[in-house]
């Protein structure tokens, strides 16, 4: 009996380990579907754009092609896993939180090259509408496949 009980305690408490994980997968998750939080950097260089940060290739939106975009939102959430995901085809919508009438849409090209703490993806503008993000503005971005 004191063992039935022992691999009882056991097996809940990886259980609950187990579930929690996969509470914290979900919550994350919500919180992308409504876009994850950047700050948009109008230094349009391929480099490590910083933490919670976001630049694009070109400083006409509309003529970007490649954006450059960290691992950890401005929230730090580590959405590395996600952004791995991304494949050619997926939807790109970015909107600047202050004023959404600042926006972009785009579909994924290329492959995502991952440089460690940042990553690149290369995409093709489908829409670019209002003036350009501002610097330092938070923005949502919001990948679909």
């Amino acid at each position: 009996m004191a063992r039935a009980f022992k691999n009882f305690i056991t097996s809940s408490s990886l259980w609950a380990v187990e579930v929690t994980d996969r509470l914290k997968a979900l919550e994350d998750l919500v919180s992308l579907l409504g876009g994850a939080i950047y700050i948009f950097d109008n230094n349009n260089t391929e480099a490590d754009p910083g933490s919670g940060r976001f630049r694009l290739d070109d400083s006409t939106k509309a003529d970007a092609t490649e954006m450059y975009i960290s691992e950890f939102t401005l929230g730090n959430i580590n959405i590395e896993d996600f952004i791995e995901d991304v494949v050619a085809g997926d939807a790109i919508i970015i909107r600047q939180e202050d004023d959404i009438s600042r926006n972009l849409h785009a579909t994924v090209t290329g492959t995502i090259t991952d440089n460690t703490t940042w990553f690149k993806i290369e995409f093709t503008v489908d829409v670019a509408n209002g003036s350009e993000f501002q610097n330092n503005r938070a923005c949502s971005i919001s990948i679909v496949g």
